[in-house]
């Protein structure tokens, strides 16, 4: 069995992390901060943090001496940083993640119907994404793109691939009029989650991150359905948060 260390640190509920190759990610939902951590930071961490990503998989082996004085030393120093706690938190959803096996729309030539209702519709969901992500901590607005799915009915099993499509094709002949994709993916990932949650339709909102280089992206998926950028783009990125 693992040996018992002086102190058990726990991740708390607003820092999500992800291990890669290269290393570990920490994302502080709280004060939209990143953070990088090398293998060897991440070796450290994980002989201490109960709930660190793949703590469960160590060898049984317990760290020696040094080892639990460098891991104790560093885990202070995140724990004044808000990164680690003491208290043990309350259960987190497991992260929720289907591999992207396809692209919605890239077909779509820009020909088609685009009502006044869903003109409205998307600017209501622009001004609603613009909003958060200018003033609103990612703690925030995970939580109420969580509650939206609560007090909205979920109809997406209701819709056909090709009904879907028509709204996507509706939304991209809109968004040219608001913004540029470019440089931009947290807004429009959560204004097409916004446009569709209002008719109903359900998918599931991605932060993904890569460490060399570093780089985040935000998309959205229904299932394994990837629907505003593309499989090969992010399949780059592992994925830290998903709502």
């Amino acid at each position: 069995m693992i040996n018992p260390v002086e102190e058990a640190y726990w991740l708390p509920r607003h820092v999500v992390a992800c291990a890669r190759v290269e290393g570990t990610v920490l994302l502080d939902l709280r004060h939209n901060r990143y953070y990088a951590l090398s293998r060897p930071q991440s070796q450290i961490l994980s002989m201490l943090v109960l709930n660190w990503p793949g703590h469960d998989e160590l060898p049984q082996t317990g760290p020696d001496a040094l080892q639990r004085e460098a891991s104790s030393r560093y885990a202070t120093s995140l724990l004044h940083r808000q990164l680690l706690s003491t208290v043990r938190p309350s259960m987190k959803s497991p992260l929720r993640y289907a591999a992207p096996t396809a692209a919605a729309g890239e077909e779509f030539d820009g020909s088609g119907t685009t009502t006044v209702s869903n003109f409205c519709t998307f600017l209501t969901s622009y001004w609603w994404a613009l909003y958060r992500v200018q003033f609103h901590s990612l703690e925030s607005i995970s939580g109420s793109v969580a509650s939206m799915w609560h007090s909205n009915n979920d109809r997406t099993s209701q819709f056909s691939k090709a009904q879907i499509f028509d709204l996507i094709a509706a939304f991209r002949r809109l968004r040219p009029l608001a913004f540029t994709a470019k440089g931009r993916c947290l807004v429009h990932a959560l204004t097409l989650v916004k446009f569709l949650s209002h008719y109903g339709v359900r998918p599931t909102w991605y932060i993904g991150v890569m460490l060399r280089p570093w780089a985040a992206h935000s998309w959205v998926q229904l299932d394994g359905l990837v629907l505003d950028s593309t499989p090969e783009k992010v399949c780059e990125f592992t994925p830290i948060l998903a709502v």
